[in-house]
């Protein structure tokens, strides 16, 4: 979908990605999603790292940050609950140094 003019991905189920990290500096993936209805779970590489959680202003944008390891990761967004939907996510990046 698009919002403002920025383009999102939501889904009832899963989606993920893989982030190439081939210089081996970042050691956090940035999630910005938009505050509405849904909850999900950030997965790198199979494991659980955080949630993306709802809760406040509608459409408000939210940078969220997780420790990872140096390295190229699959990144996956599952949603939580039964027949819901993932908050819409707007950009998955692996952040590093210099």
């Amino acid at each position: 979908g698009v919002t403002d003019g920025r383009q999102w991905r939501a889904t009832h189920e899963e989606f993920s990605y893989l982030l190439a990290d081939p210089a081996q500096r970042a050691t956090t993936l940035r999630v910005t999603y938009l505050a509405a209805p849904g909850r999900a779970q950030v997965l790198v590489d199979g494991d659980e790292v955080g949630t993306l959680d709802s809760g406040g202003a509608e459409h408000e944008i939210r940078d969220v940050e997780f420790p990872v390891p140096r390295g190229t990761h699959r990144v996956a967004v599952r949603a939580l609950d039964d027949g819901g939907e993932t908050p819409p996510v707007l950009e998955l990046l692996l952040l590093g140094e210099g």
